[in-house]
Parts: C-alpha cells; structure tokens; sequence
C-alpha cells in the first residue's frame, strides 16, 4: 500500500485522497448552496459568500454545471440551479408535517382570499418558499414561479425583518448587505431597506411592485409570528390595479392576519424548534 509523508508523519495514500474528495465534497456543496441562495448568482458573489479563492470557485461551477446541477443564464449574468437540485432534498420535504399542513391550509384558504398567498421562511439572504397556494387559488397570477426572494428587497423579507429584536434586526441586515452584487450602492441599500422597515412596523405590513410576470404584480406580506419572534411571512401575490386600497385595508388584510395566526398555531403544533426545509415551486 503506497504511503506518503506529510508533517513529519506517515500516511496512506489512500486516506489522505479520500480526506482531499471529502474536503472538495463540502467546498462543491457550499458553491451549490451559494448559487442557490442567490440565483442568478455570480462568480464575486460566491467567492464573498463562500470564502473560497475565484480560482476553486470557478472549478466548481464547471464541475456542477457538467453534472446537470446549475446553468448559466447570460441574460441575468450570473448561474442557476436545475431542476437536478430537487432531488437533493425530496426526503426532507416529505418528512416536513409543517409544509404539508401550512399548504393544506392555504389551498382552503385560497377559497377565501381567492388571489394567491405563499408561507415564506428566511434562508440566508433570502426568503424561501416553504408552502403555496399559487397553483389552486382561484385567481392565477400566471408563470409567476418564482420561489426564493430577496431578504432585503422583496415585502416578505421586510416583513419578517421588521419583527426581529432591533439589534439582531441590525445585524442581519448588515451582514446581507454585504453580500449584494460589488455594483450596488451599499449605503443608499441599506437607507432603503431601513425606511421599508419603518413603514411595515408603522403599517402593519410590507409592499413590493413587480414588474414580471405581468405589470403590476404586488406583493403584499405580514410577519409570522412564535413566541415573540418571527419565523417567516405570509404573503399574497395581487394585481395592484385590481384591488381598490379600501379592499385591501377592509378585507384582504385581516383574512391574511387572521391566517398568520392560523399558521403560527400550526408551526407550533408541527415545527417549533425544527429546522425549517424550504419546499421547491413546481413550475406551472
């Protein structure tokens, strides 16, 4: 059995090969896990996230985007995770009685609200999906897929920051705007993302306009609440020229406060003190 040398002590060969593809392993994962944390993800914004030098991160990338995990998407500048990726955690989600009893939930109370809602928890520097009524509620917004959003930048990110205790609030909000793309106004980010704050905690809750999948989509989103603390939002997904203020004020707000509730009581029944796994949209 070949041997080698290494600190002054005597190793297999074979050992330290196994320990080198275990540590390429971890690095390869957490490279998947950045590209999936902020798809379209770019090479700067691994490297900050992960540590790792540019050279190991672009090794990386071309060995998961040769095994069918990730892509790159010219037109956003930066790669994408494949559908491959679900099968990663398919175990995980079947396992999770949260997700399945929020999304039973929501589909009865898509039959209320009629426009489409979606529980969200935070992931890192986003705001993750985790159970959705988008597919059976009976106004579909359509192609609206998307299932991971900003933490600073989308309504259920400012709403679940707006429920933090002020100094983790502070926290969070500085160490995720560090990890923003070298091209953005750190400073003016953070301002914005301060004000959002202000208004949910003056409001009651957080707005986002978007301009895709149709103009004029908007996101409106309440914090979730146990013990206290946030653990996610509720959000709905509406056509903004399509709801009058005084409807949203007068009836879908409370049905969407009155859910928040119901779905507090469900995570304490099935996911207090688990580890939250975010459950992936299926493309309509």
């Amino acid at each position: 059995m070949k041997q080698i040398e290494k600190d002054g002590l005597t190793v297999d060969a074979s050992v330290k090969g196994a320990a080198s593809g275990v540590q390429s392993l971890a690095r390869g994962l957490k490279v998947l896990a950045a590209v999936n944390e902020f798809t379209p993800a770019t090479v700067t914004q691994i490297v900050a996230s992960t540590g790792f030098p540019k050279a190991t991160v672009i090794r990386l990338l071309k060995t998961l985007k040769d095994e069918g995990y990730i892509d790159l998407n010219p037109e956003a500048g930066g790669y994408k995770t494949l559908p491959k990726v679900r099968l990663l955690a398919s175990s995980m989600i079947s396992d999770n009685s949260f997700a399945v009893s929020a999304r039973q939930f929501l589909n009865d109370f898509a039959q209320i609200l009629k426009w489409p809602s979606d529980l969200l928890i935070a992931e890192g520097s986003s705001m993750v999906v985790q159970a959705s009524n988008r597919d059976t509620a009976p106004i579909h917004i359509k192609r609206f897929e998307q299932g991971r959003f900003s933490l600073l930048l989308s309504a259920s990110g400012i709403a679940y920051l707006s429920a933090l205790p002020a100094k983790k609030r502070q926290e969070v909000v500085k160490a995720t705007v560090k990890l923003q793309p070298s091209s953005e106004d750190l400073e003016l980010l953070t301002e914005k993302v301060m004000q959002e704050i202000a208004h949910c905690q003056q409001n009651g809750f957080a707005v986002t306009d978007y301009h895709a999948p149709i103009e004029g989509t908007r996101a409106v989103a309440i914090p979730l609440l146990y013990e206290g603390e946030p653990f996610g939002a509720l959000a709905m997904l509406f056509i903004r020229d399509a709801v009058s203020d005084e409807q949203l004020q007068t009836f879908l707000l409370p049905q969407l406060r009155d859910a928040a509730g119901a779905v507090a009581r469900l995570y304490q029944q099935h996911g207090a003190g688990m580890t939250l796994t975010p459950v992936p949209h299926e493309e309509a």
